[in-house]
């Protein structure tokens, strides 16, 4: 027998996960803008592609994965690389001729291509390798200059407004920035709020436009986002691919197939990483810890190739949007996310077939704004705690300045490559130079094997920490990190196991760690760096 008013209860129910996922597209719907702002500075459609991406890869995510309303769309990283890869097409004498259409064509095959390798990737189960060659540093180091540039670039953007400084423009911008970080750090994280933070400051910063253009209108305010032009929006989506006979004739040079195969490929190691990490931190919070993500990654594959056809930007499992909609406790694992892919779909309709002028309402100033804060988000706190005590450190030293200038040496040439005749190339080449300087220093790190019984012996690095510590979750004892026999750590994994530690941190268990007389000094002084509060507290 149905209990009563367990009908209208259900009802209630889907509303308010109807009511979540839409506030979820709320949250991040100036994060969206922002990307396709960067994204494709060729056509007008920057914000169309971005929302578009967003639910197209959200509803092809939600299809195949296995995740409670997993959420998906473009990402910072990916679309940063995606703009270079765009900007580098425009820069070639071989795509000249063809102008911006045909620059964008051949970053729209990358995307294509990308999605190609990420389903043969999954196909061959190789996303646990591939994901090993990216240690902590090389990370940070990408974040950071990908930060840094997007950063300068807003300001510089901002700045063409006028003759000098546009000191409005900065201002709006200001707002955003300061009313996001403000309820960042006065506010629980975690909480409804915490997570609308960019929304809000979305909110102020246009309030603080009009309120100038009002009072002292002035170009140097740089307006809004303009409305979509008749035409662009068709040529910027499927323009590219209805002249294939101007694409065919580029491809037969030897620069363009390089860029394609460059940019194919590294927007597909970041796409990797993003889906993967995503889905795997998505997978622990559903207590499944050792769930498979290939279908999360087949999803990512299917989307990229499809979409990269149609002109959407790059998409990931985008772990923070999926997470919003995890902690506000939805009663159903699908509505939420497909009720956050039609809120976006509605917002198309309103902004292209019925032509609404919503784009007037937001300022260029105030979506620069919010790149800012995300820019400066990015910056994780492994990348603050590596410097802050790498600079200082005496404790492990050689692991931490090893790290540390991994980091330095990508950020320069990402500087040199930014002041050279190829500064479209800098983000890459920053983020190639710290992978092959992590391989490299892992080829010259110390040799001494394992116990063949310990799963946490021996050496432990970027590259096999992540298979090591998969092995220890599926053996019997895991209720403590036996690191009796290891060697050495470097950066990547000792964040590892500190991360590891603290999801296992209990009132009644002293430390996670199990040391003995076979554990290097070294074990022990990085981890004290990593994780202090595993140790009690006095000297080394």
């Amino acid at each position: 027998m149905v209990a009563p008013g367990s009908t209208a209860a259900s009802t209630s129910n889907r509303g308010a996960d109807v009511a979540i996922g839409a506030l979820a597209a709320l949250i991040y719907l100036g994060e969206y803008l922002g990307q396709g702002a960067i994204a494709n500075k060729a056509f007008n459609t920057g914000s169309v592609t971005a929302l578009a991406t967003a639910a197209f890869g959200t509803l092809l995510t939600l299809w195949l994965s296995t995740r409670r309303n997993p959420l998906a769309g473009p990402r910072f990283l990916s679309v940063v690389c995606y703009a270079a890869i765009l900007d580098y097409a425009l820069a070639l004498p071989s795509l000249r001729a063809g102008g911006a259409l045909l620059a964008f064509a051949v970053a729209s095959l990358c995307v294509s291509i990308s999605g190609l390798w990420l389903i043969l990737v999954c196909w061959f189960g190789g996303e646990g390798r591939l994901r090993a060659l990216m240690s902590l540093p090389a990370l940070g180091a990408l974040a950071f200059i990908v930060a840094t540039t997007t950063i300068s670039g807003q300001i510089t953007g901002l700045n063409a407004c006028g003759t000098g400084l546009a000191w409005p423009a900065l201002a709006v911008s200001a707002t955003v920035a300061c009313v996001a970080f403000v309820m960042k750090y006065s506010l629980r994280p975690g909480s409804l709020a915490h997570r609308a933070r960019l929304f809000v400051g979305l909110v102020c910063g246009s309030l603080v436009y009009f309120a100038w253009r009002t009072v002292a209108p002035t170009p140097t305010l740089c307006g809004a986002i303009s409305q979509i032009q008749d035409g662009s929006l068709l040529d910027a989506l499927i323009g590219a691919w209805r002249w294939p006979g101007q694409l065919l004739p580029a491809l037969t040079h030897a620069e363009v197939l390089l860029t394609i195969l460059a940019g194919s490929l590294v927007l597909a190691l970041l796409c990797l990483i993003d889906t993967v990490s995503a889905a795997s931190s998505l997978a622990s919070d559903e207590g499944r810890p050792d769930a498979d993500t290939s279908r999360e990654l087949l999803a990512t594959g299917l989307g990229n190739l499809l979409g990269g056809f149609i002109g959407l930007l790059p998409l990931s499992l985008s772990l923070s949007r999926s997470r919003t909609i995890a902690e506000l406790r939805p009663s159903s694992d699908r509505l939420p996310a497909f009720s956050h892919a039609a809120v976006l779909l509605l917002l198309l309709v309103l902004l292209v077939p019925l032509r609404l002028p919503l784009l007037d309402y937001l300022p260029k100033a105030a979506i620069a704004g919010a790149l800012i804060v995300v820019s400066i988000e990015m910056i994780d706190e492994k990348s603050v705690l590596l410097w802050r005590a790498g600079l200082g450190a005496t404790q492990a030293r050689t692991t931490l300045s090893g790290a540390a200038w991994i980091f330095a040496l990508a950020l320069g040439v990402a500087v040199l490559m930014a002041l050279g005749p190829h500064s479209q190339l800098a983000v890459l080449a920053g983020f190639g130079v710290a992978v092959a300087c992590s391989l490299v220093g892992l080829l010259r790190g110390p040799t001494r094997a394992a116990s063949a019984d310990m799963t946490l012996g021996g050496r432990l690095h970027f590259m096999n920490i992540g298979r090591r510590l998969s092995q220890w979750k599926q053996s019997a004892s895991n209720d403590v990190i036996d690191l009796s026999h290891t060697t050495h750590l470097d950066f990547t994994a000792a964040c590892a196991l500190a991360d590891l530690a603290r999801g296992m941190a209990s009132p009644q268990a002293a430390s996670p760690f199990r040391f003995g007389p076979n554990t290097s000094p070294q074990v022990t002084q990085i981890l004290r760096i990593c994780h202090p509060q595993a140790f009690p507290p006095g000297p080394a």
